[in-house]
């Protein structure tokens, strides 16, 4: 999507399903593994916003370093407020939405980068020690 201004509830959606797999895939490495509900036809979009929520809210009980749990707690709330401004631009377009919610997902994907990284050099340490 070079251009955000041409933003379209399909590609949006896309865009939030896509980040939302990233964060349901780091949930699963961690230490706790955290279950996300995958974003499917049919599935109600507060449940997967409550799961988002919960992990914002719970990442800090899973043992990992403070940078890791930002990292995650970060990811988890940029993508939170981007589906909050993609409903806003769903509603109203404006070129300022559409360029908010591109910076609200590449954020939350750049968030999560750190975490991502650790947890699966973390989970390769186990194979080879393990």
């Amino acid at each position: 999507m070079a251009n955000w201004t041409d933003l379209t509830e399909d590609n949006g959606f896309n865009r939030l399903a896509q980040t939302h797999r990233y964060i349901a895939a780091a949930c699963a490495l961690l230490p706790l593994p955290v279950h996300i509900q995958p974003i499917r036809n049919g599935a109600r979009i507060g449940d997967v916003i409550d799961d988002i929520a919960r992990v914002a809210k719970i990442i800090d009980e899973n043992p990992l370093p403070e940078a890791v749990q930002a990292s995650v707690f970060t990811s988890c709330t940029y993508w939170l407020a981007a589906v909050e401004v993609f409903a806003n631009y769903l509603a109203s377009p404006a070129e300022y939405r559409a360029n908010a919610f591109a910076m609200l997902i590449l954020d939350s994907e750049l968030s999560l980068k750190m975490a991502t990284e650790w947890l699966a050099s973390e989970a390769n340490d186990e194979i080879d020690n393990g």
